[in-house]
């Protein structure tokens, strides 16, 4: 590697983290999650509620979702990989935690209609 190779690879990837910073932090906070199970939903809950919730699937497929402290996450699962329960604790509108093998997608969803500010 040439030294402007370096100085492209670092300025790509310096680039990509302040991306995914600016991402991160400008997301709105959600106010509901929504669970679907093969493209259907059968439940929305409150991410002001603590509770715990278990998705049963076919062929005793299972996901089990727990929200707490304004977050959602996924605590266990029956699918191979477990790629779910590794997307972390979620909390802003427009996150999604998704479980190909069981079929299951859990949205957060912010308040519809926002408005910032009301002009005369």
């Amino acid at each position: 590697m040439k030294r402007k190779d370096i100085y492209l690879l670092a300025g790509l990837i310096t680039a990509g983290l302040l991306i995914g910073l600016i991402v991160f932090f400008s997301g709105k906070p959600g106010n509901t999650v929504s669970v679907r199970v093969d493209g259907r939903e059968v439940m929305t809950f409150s991410l002001e509620k603590e509770q715990e919730y278990e998705i049963q699937g076919e062929d005793g497929r299972y996901n089990k979702i727990i929200i707490r402290n304004g977050e959602v996450w996924m605590e266990e699962a029956s699918c191979p990989d477990h790629l779910c329960m590794k997307m972390g604790h979620l909390s802003k509108s427009g996150q999604s935690i998704i479980c190909l093998p069981n079929k299951v997608v859990i949205e957060i969803h912010g308040q519809e209609n926002e408005v910032d500010e009301i002009a005369k």
